[in-house]
């Protein structure tokens, strides 16, 4: 034993030398084999291996071996790209290891079992009589260590045959791409010949064929197709000139479906949920109906999508001047899919490569300023070919390096790797290699998500933490904040990028994905039908996509897999559920015996088979999503739990008894649910960091004092049904002011009878740390909102919502909060005055807010401000809503100096004149029945207002003698039947003209007669719709050019609108759409000038009776859509074969004539 130890002695000083040589270890396997020795090191994995009587001599040998192995590793880690068998090499010990740490993690866990165990006893006696009842167990584990200390050992022997020396080299840093249409176009370089030759294509005139023209962008990845289209798409050309624009990223994975989905969302700017492909085309297709659009198709490169001409077809409705652009790696899919323009993508030149490599390497500093190293950095530019991915990844890694590691860089050995043996960039394999061992393991780890899924940080951070990636910590930071930091650090170095739809959601470039599957090799696996690796039982992390592994006969491959660690199945398109999988996974869960991370989500189970307590490895379960209805109590066995994940469950009402039991827990996520209480002794859960909801029950469970031990608690708690809490002293047991990192609080009472003192003094004791940032509280029922609301101390707290508050007669000094920046009051129905103590005692009240809302006050009928006559009490609010308060009379604030948005409705009662807002940008007015102009001041010197949206104002007559402002571009007026919209000739003056105005829809504006279509000189759009009196529209002065802008024009149920007097449709040369629908009066276009209209494309006629004729011998050169409904002389014309028009309609490619 002796000797032994001082073997052992000796491999650690050589080991520590070694290591002390290289700062860190910078190999993947490393970060895997580190772990190990940390575990085999700690005090109570020792203690209770002695304990148990189990073989100590094993664990040393064990340990050196592991040691042994460390030395050689940096040098394997190079050398795994170019040789294979030392790949094969890195692959078993890689194997070796995963097995090792299983079983070591099994020791541990008996030793939490044990503890655990209500049997367990400390005393000498009982430890001795206990540990003799564990042989077979003794003996499972021995045994299975021995096999392991043998394979380590036969691996080793092979280190020398392989040439792997000990040491090596190895430093960290960053890389990455953007897919998303925004674009820094400050850092592109040498693309101005491809902009302006693509620019010429996408602004040319109409083509001749009957689809929308392509323009495909071919080159290989990482060459700056994405960054092109960014650019492209952000021109001020392209967007003045497109009408509508999207922007879709593609996936290898993604069909005609999703795609079609994806324009459409972004073409509408909402998120669709429709699944049926017919559907999803006919609304796109009506909403692309006559504009002129581009759509942008990101990274769409797989040759078998055979689907292009189905994809094509609900953009035919659009404007001919219409286009897509395609962004693809494939030349033969720009082939496929007959791009009307190929235009390839060369790499830069060497001087455009260094532009953009200094621009990230040197940052802000002029490059003259480091001659040495600018020296270096021409070298690796000249390295990076051209490939612009390559030239930001490298000046992103070396931005803060010294002169050798810039050398390390530029003389490393795996520049001159061949890509066509690993498919993977050099510069992407390169920056990989530089990042340090835990960062590597980190990022192999993401290859089991799909590419182009978005991550969520906070799951990636804790899937990590499941898997144990990092070593243990010897700092005093939570682990947590540990995997944060290593997730920022791959962020800062282009890794992931942030998704353009969600803040905390993050992507992967497709090359950086490729890096990370190259590297995880066999042992991480996203099985789908594109990926050509061939899985094997090694894997131990595999995830896939729903839907297509769903039926018995393919879900049973998986139980062949009995070394998993990780089982994900993705929700990344709609499908078709498996009416049968509760019942696969009840059978798969006890074959995978080795698994910590865990996913159901959005599975259709509602039970979990008690044969989940066989998973004694588990550190995450996800649940989320499932029809599950209670989980069984072998749920509360699983020590090692670290995550449960539980939200959107709505059928989920209880929580196993036993809960207290998972000691590890540490996030548990119920939110969505409907849990109606907390397990009993709830407080044992110390190791919590995330709790979303705590409901407080009636009679069991736990009391809300139980929260008071969980001093830990992180981010965003949600207390409901308060109602429950008894007595106020429970409630200060909460202790609510010493959780300072508790960043958004939610408090909530759930009945419709209040008892008011106790409700009041509970909300009294609940007051939140200073650091809290968003705050709600919602049904609460005393008269009065405690005094610590209003309190300056909050001096973090950004945003306030108070709701249902229906028994408050009064509002705290909301203004001493210096930093909100939100404010929402509603459903406040005893509330009938914002008095002066809600400004507090400050001499600039609220001077952060920058939204304000009060909704649905029923009894509010009065503000005041009278007391900041001189000052602004709202200096930085933007927007302010005030909706469905329907007794409001009194007046708004007086200057509101940076308002940009007023949005008033449902105040019926609202008589006094709008504030002054010299800012405003848009001003939405609805349901103000009593009020009848607004004021001459509120516009008084404005040069922003662009939108105006009033509707159903029915008292309303003026909006401003004066005119409303020149920058007036959008104005909606409907259901105001009272309102004179225009003044009569005679008055008009240069203010009354609308020099900007580009969209006007007016609806039920019984005042108008006529409409002076001189008023306007950058009319777009123009709706007229059941304007019941409106008879003509005027042209003078004669022979003027009037509205030479205007593209869309519909006249709808004008029943006084006759074709008598001219039109003067031949004035607007840029007219492409007219829709003429309910004018029973009008019997011939001839006086509408329509007949000169040359750059006419859809024309639509619908319950035009009397109509029986029109001038199309003009018109079918130019039109491509011609709709006539429910007029039928017309129809008759225009009959198959026999009508007198049918020779010219059937000339038209998109035609629609019915009833």
């Amino acid at each position: 034993m002796a000797a032994m130890s001082l073997e052992m002695s000796t491999w650690h000083v050589r080991v520590s030398i070694l290591l002390a040589s290289q700062h860190s270890l910078t190999a993947h396997l490393s970060a895997i084999l580190q772990v190990l020795l940390d575990r085999i090191a700690h005090p109570d994995f020792i203690d209770f291996f002695r304990g148990n009587h189990l073989d100590e001599t094993l664990l040393d040998k064990l340990k050196m071996l592991l040691l042994s192995v460390t030395i050689v590793l940096n040098d394997a880690e190079e050398k795994q790209f170019f040789d294979p068998f030392v790949k094969e090499w890195v692959d078993k010990l890689k194997n070796a290891a995963y097995d090792a740490d299983d079983v070591l993690d099994e020791i541990a866990t008996k030793a939490i079992q044990d503890k655990m165990d209500p049997r367990f006893n400390t005393t000498i006696h009982q430890v001795k009589d206990y540990a003799s009842s564990l042989n077979p167990f003794s003996k499972r584990v021995q045994s299975k260590i021995g096999r392991i200390v043998e394979r380590l050992k036969s691996i080793l022997e092979h280190k020398n045959l392989l040439g792997l020396k000990e040491g090596g080299v190895g430093k960290p840093l960053s890389l990455g791409s953007e897919t998303t249409s925004l674009v820094d176009e400050h850092r592109v370089y040498g693309r101005h010949g491809d902009k302006e030759k693509i620019i010429d294509f996408l602004l040319a005139g109409d083509s001749n064929g009957e689809w929308v023209p392509v323009v495909a962008i071919v080159g290989t990845g990482g060459v700056g197709k994405t960054t092109l289209a960014q650019v492209l798409y952000n021109d001020e050309r392209v967007r003045n000139h497109f009408q509508s624009r999207s922007w879709a990223s593609v996936s290898e994975t993604s069909n005609v479906n999703e795609i079609t989905r994806k324009a459409f969302e972004y073409f509408t700017l909402m998120y669709s949920n429709i699944s049926d492909l017919n559907i999803l085309q006919i609304k796109l297709k009506d909403r692309l109906d006559g504009q002129r659009f581009l759509l942008v198709l990101d990274g769409f490169w797989n040759e078998n999508f055979l689907d292009w001409d189905i994809f094509q077809r609900p953009f035919l409705s659009g404007n001919y001047g219409s286009r897509i652009i395609v962004t693809t790696r494939s030349q033969s899919f720009a082939t496929l899919i007959g791009a009307d323009l190929n235009h390839s993508l060369s790499h830069l030149s060497h001087e455009d490569t260094w532009k953009l490599f200094a621009s990230h390497a040197f940052k802000s500093v002029n490059p003259t300023e480091h001659p040495m190293l600018a020296q270096i950095g021409q070298k690796i530019v000249k390295k990076c070919n051209g490939l612009p991915l390559a030239a930001k990844a490298l000046g992103s890694l070396l931005r803060t390096k010294d002169v050798g590691e810039w050398e390390g860089i530029c003389y490393s050995r795996i520049w001159e790797l061949p890509t066509d043996k690993c498919s993977i960039l050099p510069a992407l394999r390169l920056s990989y290699s530089h990042l340090p061992s835990h960062l590597k393991r980190c990022f192999t780890y993401c290859s089991i998500f799909p590419k182009g899924y978005e991550i969520k940080k906070w799951n990636l951070i804790y899937l990590w933490m499941a898997e144990g990636i990092l070593p243990q910590q010897r700092t005093d930071k939570r682990m947590e904040d540990v995997r944060e930091e290593c997730f920022e650090v791959l962020l800062s170095r282009s890794f992931f990028y942030q998704s353009t739809y969600h803040a905390s959601h993050y992507m992967m470039h497709d090359l950086i994905h490729d890096v990370a599957q190259f590297v995880a090799g066999e042992f991480c696996y996203n099985l789908d039908d594109n990926n050509p690796r061939k899985i094997t039982t090694i894997v131990r992390h595999l995830s896939y996509l729903q839907g297509i592994y769903d039926d018995p006969e393919k879900f049973e491959i998986f139980s062949e897999f009995k070394q998993l660690r990780t089982f994900i199945p993705f929700k990344f398109s709609y499908f078709v559920y498996s009416s049968s999988i509760t019942s696969m996974v009840s059978i798969l869960l006890p074959k995978l015996k080795r698994l910590r991370v865990l996913s159901l989500s959005h599975y259709p189970i509602t039970n979990l088979s008690d044969s989940i307590g066989v998973l004694m490895h588990m550190r995450y379960l996800d649940l989320s999503y499932t029809g599950i209805e209670c989980l069984p109590d072998s749920v509360s066995t699983l020590y090692n739990l670290e995550t449960l994940l539980l939200s959107g469950c709505r059928c989920l009402t209880i929580l196993p008894e036993n809960m207290s039991n998972l000691i590890n827990l540490r996030q548990l996520d119920i939110s969505g649910s409907t849990v109606t209480s907390m397990p009993p002794k709830f407080g044992k859960l110390k190791s919590l960091q995330v709790l979303t909801n705590f409901t407080v029950g009636n009679a069991r469970g736990s009391k809300i004092g139980e929260l008071g031990k969980l001093s830990k608690l992180h981010g965003t708690l949600s207390i409901g049904s308060l109602q429950n809490v008894i007595d106020a002293i429970e409630a200060s047991h909460v202790q609510l002011k010493s959780k300072k990192c508790l960043h958004e609080l939610e408090f909530k009472w759930s009945t419709t009878t209040h008892d008011e003192e106790s409700e009041t003094n509970v909300l009294d004791m609940l007051e939140p740390h200073e650091n809290v940032k968003r705050l709600l509280i919602q049904n609460f029922g005393g008269k009065k909102l405690p005094n610590w609301l209003g309190n300056s101390p909050f001096s973090s707290m950004v945003f306030l919502q108070l709701t249902s508050c229906e028994n408050c007669k009064s509002l705290p000094s909301l203004g001493q909060l210096s930093c909100l920046e939100e404010l929402c009051i509603s459903k406040m129905k005893s509330l009938q005055k914002v008095g002066l103590e809600f400004y507090g005692n400050v001499i600039e009240p609220f001077k952060s807010l920058k939204i304000m809302k009060f909704e649905d006050m029923p009894s509010w009928e009065e503000w005041s401000t009278h007391r900041f006559e001189e000052n602004e009490e709202f200096p930085s609010l933007l927007e302010l809503h005030i909706e469905r308060c329907p007794k409001f009379t009194k007046k708004l604030p007086d200057h509101l100096p940076s308002l940009d948005k007023l949005m008033i409705t449902g105040c019926q009662a609202l008589t006094s004149p709008m504030p002054w807002v010299p800012r405003l940008r848009e001003l939405v007015l609805t349901g103000c029945d009593a009020l009848v102009s607004l004021s001459e001041k509120m516009m008084q010197g404005n040069k922003c207002l662009q939108i105006i949206a009033i509707n159903n104002c029915s008292s309303l007559v003026t909006i401003s003698m004066n005119g409303l402002p020149s920058t007036l571009k959008s104005l909606e007026i409907y259901e105001c039947r009272n309102l004179q919209l225009f003044h009569p000739q005679s008055l008009m003056l240069d203010s009354h003209y609308y020099f900007s105005l580009e969209k006007l829809h007016l609806r039920c504006c019984d005042s108008l007669i006529s409409f002076p279509l001189s008023l306007f000189h950058k009319f777009e759009d123009l709706h007229v719709q059941n304007c019941n009196n409106l008879n003509f529209i005027s042209c003078f002065p004669e022979g003027g050019l009037h509205a030479p802008k205007l593209e869309s024009l519909s006249i709808i149920k004008c029943v006084d609108f006759s074709s008598e007097t001219a039109w003067c449709l031949q004035t607007m040369t840029s007219l492409s759409s007219l829709h003429i629908s309910g004018l029973p009066s009008l019997t011939s276009l001839e006086n509408t000038g329509v007949q000169f209209l040359t750059s006419l494309k859809s024309l639509k006629i619908k319950a035009c009776f009397n109509l029986g004729s029109l001038p199309l011998d003009t018109l079918v050169n130019s039109l491509s859509h011609l709709t006539i409904r429910a007029c039928p002389l017309l129809k008759l014309l225009c009959k198959k074969d026999t009508g007198e028009y049918w020779s010219m309609v059937s000339r038209i490619p998109f035609r629609i004539i019915e009833d």
